[in-house]
């Protein structure tokens, strides 16, 4: 927890002092969450620093604040960890991805508490493909 802390502070320093971040040239997974809104202003740095990302991960998709839009462009693959399909994450993630066409795939984990049947599954799919633009959908969930 400390590192995360850590990396958090020295990149929100950057972005705040007008600091270029450095490229990560060989990233091409990002894993991303955050519980705040200052915390999800940092992703589109990122995304920009990340020319070879084609995975990303996020998690906290609830708490995302919705005045962030990233250009996905170069993200081939989308991952929503915890997405619990309310109306409400249905619009953020419309929202975060308002700067994209469309998004190649899109892999949703529910977590444990949620229950997925037949139903949530396809309400899901059509939801992503309909408002989100998704071309195909993987959704994983615990049993």
């Amino acid at each position: 927890m400390k590192a995360y802390v850590f990396v958090f502070q020295v990149i929100s320093r950057c972005v705040k002092h007008g600091l270029v971040l450095p490229v990560f040239n060989n990233l091409v997974k990002l894993s991303f969450g955050s519980k705040n809104k200052r915390g999800w202003k940092l992703l589109p740095y990122l995304l920009k620093q990340s020319p070879k990302v084609e995975t990303l991960i996020i998690q906290g998709l609830d708490c995302y604040t919705g005045d962030v839009t990233i250009a996905l462009f170069q993200v081939k693959v989308l991952g929503v960890i915890g997405y619990k399909g309310t109306a409400k994450e249905l619009q953020h993630l419309k929202s975060l991805l308002a700067g994209t066409e469309c998004i190649p795939k899109l892999r949703v984990e529910f977590p444990e508490d949620v229950v997925v049947d037949d139903a949530k599954m396809i309400q899901t799919r059509w939801d992503l493909f309909t408002l989100v633009g998704v071309v195909s959908t993987q959704i994983f969930y615990f049993e």
